[in-house]
């Protein structure tokens, strides 16, 4: 599974967790702000909190299914298109050779063309009417794709043409986003496939546009609402930082982390503005955020208990990720915030016995859950659904 929504689909998979130590920092004294400065100055022993107060577990009752394409030995659901699920089937159980399915309501399961010349398909990301990610060529790459329903015909080709990488990771509409690597490194001993610039098209090749703000080394654009683009970037010697763009061709504008963060990433945005995603503590320690407004500072969601955390993604008033507990990061287990980020259900624990991990990647309006959860006995990874037992019916 993946350990940031961003980096490419193929890191979506369980085993990529890091870990962080949170503290919440907050005492009235005359001493403060000279504690605060000294705190920020020791790696991993202070986490300032913006939120009033640490959001509290609350119990809801949920039906879990888990979804298996036939034919696969592992799977990881990512995300609902309309009343599809889409899921990412492994047959050889191999993390990155797979193929992308869609999963209709009447229990059918449709396979999701690959481009010419690809050996691998991999699902990012989905609205009502299209599927996002990437097919692969092994030892030449890969490229972005589009599916439009009914996936039937085989998807667009998204790579522009003498790209070296490419993958879409958002759709909303007639707006896919993600990132496309150009060209290699300079220095031959950096990483062959060169910088990733931040990208966005419009149905085809030919509308990609390179979104990647100046002075930045390298960018990715996560999601989008139609409106506005989240995402994050690198300056040459800095942490990543979370970024936005407030339309096709405007430069990136920097989310505020909020005090006690050097760092993150913005991973989606929901259709009301909700952006969530994360923040480093020490560089290395991530702690789930959410931005109410571009403008405001990020409120930390990690829930009470918990010392490390990711939230990927956000849907009416549902936000969705992971949190663990141990130290430096522990097992992740899945999370369903609720009423902006205040209350929440841990989802790995409504799971039977026998896994052990698991990460919601997706969530709708109506609190409907998917993801992915490992089990124990042979450490692969199968797709889940959390329904809430109050919905009647699935509507997206």
């Amino acid at each position: 599974m993946k350990s940031d929504r961003c980096t490419t689909g193929r890191a979506r998979f369980l085993g990529c967790f890091r870990g962080c130590l949170p503290f919440c920092f907050r005492r009235a004294i005359p001493a403060a702000a000279v504690l605060v400065v000294f705190a920020a100055r020791l790696p991993g022993l202070v986490a300032a909190r913006t939120a009033d107060v640490a959001p509290t577990p609350v119990h809801r009752a949920f039906r879990v299914r888990f979804l298996a394409p036939p034919g696969t030995k592992a799977s990881v659901g990512f995300s609902m298109s309309g009343n599809d699920f889409v899921v990412a089937g492994l047959p050889g159980g191999h993390k990155l050779l797979g193929w992308a399915y869609a999963l209709r309501p009447d229990g059918t399961w449709i396979r999701l063309r690959r481009a010419s010349g690809d050996v691998s398909t991999t699902p990012c990301g989905a609205d009502h009417w299209a599927v996002v990610g990437s097919g692969s060529i092994v030892g030449n790459g890969s490229g972005a794709l589009l599916w439009l329903r009914p996936f039937d015909r085989a998807p667009i080709q998204l790579a522009p043409p003498r790209s070296l990488f490419s993958e879409a990771l958002g759709v909303h509409g007639n707006h896919e986003v993600g990132f496309v690597i150009e060209s290699p490194w300079p220095s031959p001993t950096r990483n062959p496939l060169g910088p990733r610039l931040a990208a966005a098209w419009a149905g085809s090749a030919a509308s990609y546009v390179n979104l990647n703000p100046p002075g930045y080394l390298s960018s990715v654009v996560s999601g989008t609402n139609g409106r506005f683009l989240v995402g994050w970037g690198r300056k040459a010697g800095k942490p990543n930082c979370a970024l936005l763009w407030r339309s096709i061709g405007r430069n990136g504008t920097v989310l505020n982390c909020g005090p006690g963060f050097d760092g993150g990433k913005a991973l989606a945005i929901s259709s009301g503005g909700t952006i969530v995603g994360f923040g480093r503590v020490a560089k290395r320690l991530p702690r789930a955020l959410m931005w109410t407004s571009p403008t405001k500072r990020a409120v930390d969601i990690t829930p009470l208990g918990y010392r490390t955390s990711q939230c990927t993604y956000a849907a009416g008033r549902y936000l969705v990720g992971w949190a663990s507990v141990g130290k430096t990061g522990g097992m992740p287990r899945a999370v369903l915030w609720l009423k902006s980020g205040r209350h929440f259900v841990d989802l790995q624990a409504l799971l039977t016995a026998g896994y052990d991990t698991s990460c919601a990647w997706s969530v709708d309006r109506n609190g409907d859950v998917v993801g992915a959860a490992r089990k124990q006995s042979t450490g692969l990874d199968v797709a889940v659904e959390w329904m809430p037992l109050h919905r009647a019916s699935r509507t997206k």
